[in-house]
């Protein structure tokens, strides 16, 4: 592998935690390897977030280029604190956040980089989140989807590196999945404009929802609730609230399985209905489950300190900080 010069700045940084997904992350890795970069140099960091098996021994088919690939192992720190891992290592001025599961599209690094060349007041990229494939899984498949801007997905998303030092990361306090991307994006939104770039895409994957996947989905009310308590709204703007931890029950109990059932209904007359039925059964089930178990994470949501965390979660970060 051809490092850069010790002189030679790295223009970008692409930070990709991975767990359990081991040919998903060698299809987004190479994707990336096979493409050009017309602003200089860029880095890939992939962290490898306690994997059964450790990942690094499958980048070395991908390492035969001019991209320097560097790989962390962590035990299992969730996806805020495998991406401030990532983040700490990252030379790049800008530092791009991606999933394994994400396929990065022609011209992604390219456009995924370019308003940070035209505005100085840009301090955030947000890319298309487009889903891909499960057709057979009817209203089973799920995905994440970005198609207008405003999500804020860290599966396709860049922010310049001194803005992420500045707000201390990702707060480690979301330990799941859920709503650590607005905070980030909330956190950073006052140093700067944050603008979409359509053209930077990637896909993803539709997975098939299931009963186990419904249950775990409670759990990710803690985050929401702290994410309310701090910026007063149910994850976005148009979703304000002033009495968190009611609005979230609400939500979790009758606003969010009553919408499935509604879409569920629809589709019993549709091409599936079988995946309908199961569809409309998986969301009253996990509505009845989430009357009880939504209790526990919004009680450790309101444990959690109000305040974002700034100091010290990216502390002794490498970089050029260009």
């Amino acid at each position: 592998m051809t490092e850069p010069r010790r002189d030679q700045a790295i223009a970008m940084t692409v930070v990709i935690p991975s767990h359990n997904k081991p040919r998903d992350l060698v299809r987004c890795v190479q994707a990336l390897v096979a493409m050009e970069f017309s602003f200089g140099v860029y880095e890939i960091v992939v962290v490898d977030d306690g994997s059964r098996e450790p990942v690094e021994p499958l980048l070395d088919a991908v390492r035969s280029g001019p991209v320097p690939i560097t790989c962390v192992r962590l035990e299992g720190r969730g996806p805020a604190g495998a991406r401030n891992a990532g983040i700490r290592c990252s030379r790049g001025a800008v530092v791009a956040l991606c999933d394994d599961d994400a396929v990065p599209q022609a011209g992604y690094l390219d456009q995924i980089y370019l308003p940070f060349t035209t505005d100085d007041d840009v301090v955030g990229v947000e890319g298309a989140v487009i889903p891909v494939g499960g057709e057979e899984f009817g209203l089973l498949g799920m995905s994440p989807r970005n198609e207008k801007g405003g999500v804020y997905l860290t599966c396709n998303i860049a922010f310049r590196r001194e803005a992420l030092i500045r707000v201390g990361g990702l707060d480690e306090n979301f330990p799941f999945p859920a709503f650590e991307d607005c905070d980030l994006a909330f956190a950073i939104g006052p140093l700067g404009r944050i603008v979409w770039a359509p053209r930077a895409a990637v896909h993803h994957p539709r997975r098939r929802w299931s009963l186990g996947r419904a249950i775990r989905e409670i759990q990710f009310n803690e985050p929401l609730v702290l994410f309310a308590r701090r910026y007063g709204y149910m994850g976005w703007r148009d979703r304000p609230t002033r009495v968190p931890w009611a609005r979230v029950y609400w939500s979790a109990v009758v606003a969010l399985p009553l919408g499935r059932t509604r879409t569920g209904l629809k589709g019993l007359f549709g091409p599936r209905p079988v995946q309908a039925l199961e569809y409309l059964t998986i969301s009253m089930l996990q509505s009845m489950a989430a009357s009880i178990l939504v209790i526990r994470p919004i009680v450790r949501g309101y444990r959690k300190t109000r305040e974002r965390e700034v100091d010290g979660l990216l502390t002794g970060a490498a970089g050029n900080g260009g």
